[in-house]
């Protein structure tokens, strides 16, 4: 597809004797006059640590003797409001980008309407990182001075783009207010690009100019509000943005170009292995490597054959991993479908975009057993679905043969989201306390699976020492810094384990913040806390992003507290407390509820919590605000021990 498009390029510019454009040549591009904002502009822009004046962004498209160039242009104009913003624009990073190819860069500081300070070329700084490779680009920064609020920061920089971009998105919206927005490519009228915008309803301008057989593709934008981020959302996912690809080479006859069906079509023969050298390569290093137990299953075949090549050929590329994975699996007659997805934390899949956009994640799904495989990702093992592509949308893709002839057919189905079971917390805890000093003690008990382990297990075995006390935060001090952890043990933390079974860990433990000593003899216990902090979903405005989770859950909590001799438990001896987000418990999709009472001169704490809906609407968010808040309010409870 690639070749094709590039050839029909180079056949239309050849007959292109001149490429002066109405507007903008990015060749020449120069400032404009200088951003200013009015008072009323200002009184509209308070509240935010700063403002976009400017943004613009262009693909053009030049020809170089027999080459085809993609020239780009970020233009952007910032005022600062904020002192917090100050330190973030002293060095103005304009990302990794190949210094070779940057043709003009272009920097003025504007204080009270007039240029303080300019910056071109010549003051870019490259800077190459420790773990950087040889072939990662270094990111390029100019140091700037003069900065404090009310400065305007303008900059544009003109690049060559290392390669023809046959479909792409950009993001036009972003946490701060910005307008005078402009997204804008030029090619030959010939070619035709498809644009679409999502969250937000603003016209896509299509205007050819015969006279330089051009053609503009632009959505403009007056002024965008800022979108802040809200806790329990993915904000990215719901900034305005545009998704393009090239639709229509119009002079063959409207010919498509990028297709859904061209993809499927072409893409089998792309995700084959063909290369002898590798094949060869592959057989004696992978193939003859990869043992089975004596009467092994289906699944356990496809866990030593993932086993294998995560640890083999991790970081080679994601088209060809997926032509060895193909070629392994063919090799051992393992059926599996292909499924293309996308991030659902930076945008929702949508299957009626009619080219491949969206088909940025790989997945395997065996049909036989009915589990999914992301060979991308190291974290995750057969069974436990990437956490970004659950519930997502994807397209599966499954091999058919007609005679000796091999492709793909195509469906649209929505992966499965991971039941709760799966990624459980479960905490059980059996204290004493010391009536002298107020410290508690005992054994711990936690068991963790799916999301909450998949991390730990997957590398437990290769732990440094400093990896270890990170480890023992994570699982043993429930937030508490001050928590002392000694004898710790874990289970279940080889990579047969991620999303099957729990990692479970147990520690002695003992720590000061959870009872006081009061100077009247009393003691009080803080019997919520000891469930670990839970964190509230502060909301002082009106919600405006969806509640979205990255995965459904549970929580289990058991705690048994020893009553010290001689003392007795004030106030409430019983309680229960629970909570769900609908009137009737057995419909709910979110809950918590906790038990308190004496048993044995014990004190016993239960509490379950469990949210088994990834999706909730703005309009709903009181829904599950009042399930997460209360099971954060528990940690308030306390009891006081008197003495008898």
């Amino acid at each position: 597809m690639k070749k094709r498009l590039i050839l029909a390029l180079v056949i239309v510019f050849i007959s292109i004797s001149c490429f002066a454009q109405v507007g903008v040549d990015l060749r020449k591009y120069k400032f404009g006059e200088l951003p200013t904002t009015t008072a009323e502009e200002d009184e509209q822009y308070n509240g935010n640590p700063l403002v976009v004046l400017t943004s613009r962004y262009v693909l053009d498209y030049y020809i170089n003797g027999e080459e085809v160039e993609l020239w780009e242009l970020n233009h952007q104009a910032y005022k600062i409001l904020k002192e917090s913003e100050i330190e973030e624009f002293k060095d103005l990073t304009f990302g990794r980008i190949d210094p070779e190819k940057i043709k003009n860069v272009q920097v003025r500081v504007i204080q009270n309407g007039e240029i303080v300070k300019s910056y071109t070329k010549k003051d870019l700084e490259t800077i190459k990182e420790e773990d950087d490779s040889e072939d990662d680009y270094p990111i390029c920064k100019i140091n700037l001075s003069d900065i404090k609020v009310g400065t305007i920061i303008e900059f544009f920089y003109t690049r060559i783009k290392p390669s023809i971009i046959e479909q792409d998105n950009y993001y036009l919206q972003s946490d701060a207010p910005t307008r005078n927005i402009s997204y804008t490519i030029i090619m030959p009228k010939h070619l035709k690009p498809h644009v679409q915008v999502y969250n937000g309803d603003f016209p896509v301008i299509d205007t050819v100019i015969d006279s330089k057989k051009t053609r503009y593709t632009c959505v403009t934008i007056p002024f965008l509000p800022g979108l802040k981020d809200e806790p329990l959302s993915f904000q990215k996912k719901h900034c305005c943005r545009v998704e393009f690809n090239y639709a229509y080479n119009l002079s063959n006859g409207k010919l498509r170009l990028n297709t859904t069906k061209d993809f499927v079509n072409n893409f089998y023969d792309r995700t084959q292995l063909t290369d002898k050298k590798i094949i060869k390569i592959v057989k004696k290093a992978l193939i003859k490597n990869i043992k089975f137990e004596k009467n092994a299953s289906l699944e356990d075949k496809i866990r030593a054959i993932e086993n294998n090549l995560k640890d083999n050929i991790m970081g080679i590329g994601a088209i060809q991993s997926i032509r060895i994975y193909n070629y392994v699996f063919d090799h051992f007659d393992i059926k599996y479908d292909l499924v293309l997805t996308c991030n659902k934390n930076e945008k929702e899949f949508d299957q009626k975009y009619n080219g491949s956009n969206f088909y940025d994640e790989v997945m395997y799904y065996f049909p036989e057993i009915k589990k999914y495989m992301a060979p991308m990702n190291y974290s995750y093992r057969l069974g436990l679905i990437p956490m970004n592509y659950n519930g997502n949308t994807g397209i599966y893709l499954k091999t058919v043969e007609v005679g000796k002839s091999k492709s793909f057919t195509h469906t649209f189905k929505t992966i499965p989201i991971t039941p709760k079971t799966v990624t459980i917390d479960e905490l059980n805890l059996d204290l004493v306390l010391n009536v002298t000093n107020g410290k508690v003690s005992g054994k711990m008990e936690r068991k963790m699976g799916g999301y909450r382990a998949n991390n730990i297990q997957v590398i437990f075995k290769s732990l440094e020492v400093e990896d270890t006390e990170r480890l023992l935060e994570e699982v043993f001090s429930l937030g508490y810094e001050s928590m002392n952890i000694e004898n710790e043990k874990y289970e279940n933390t080889d990579i047969k384990d991620v999303g099957e079974t729990p990692m479970v860990g147990t520690a002695d433990i003992s720590i000061s913040e959870w009872a006081k000593i009061n100077p009247d003899g009393t003691i009080d216990l803080f019997v919520g806390k000891m469930i670990g902090k839970q964190d509230k979903i502060e909301q002082k405005t009106p919600r405006v992003l969806p509640v979205e989770r990255a995965y459904t859950s549970s929580y289990k909590r058991e705690i048994k507290i020893a009553i010290p001799e001689g003392y007795t438990v004030s106030g409430t001896q019983g309680m229960d407390i629970y909570l769900y987000d609908t009137e009737d418990p057995t419909t709910a999709t979110a809950g918590f509820k906790a038990q308190i009472y004496i048993k044995d001169n014990f004190i016993i704490v239960t509490s379950t919590e469990f949210y088994d809906k990834l999706y909730y609407a703005p309009e709903d968010f009181d829904n599950i605000s009042r399930v997460v808040d209360l099971s954060a309010d528990f940690n308030d409870i306390k009891f006081t021990l008197i003495k008898k």
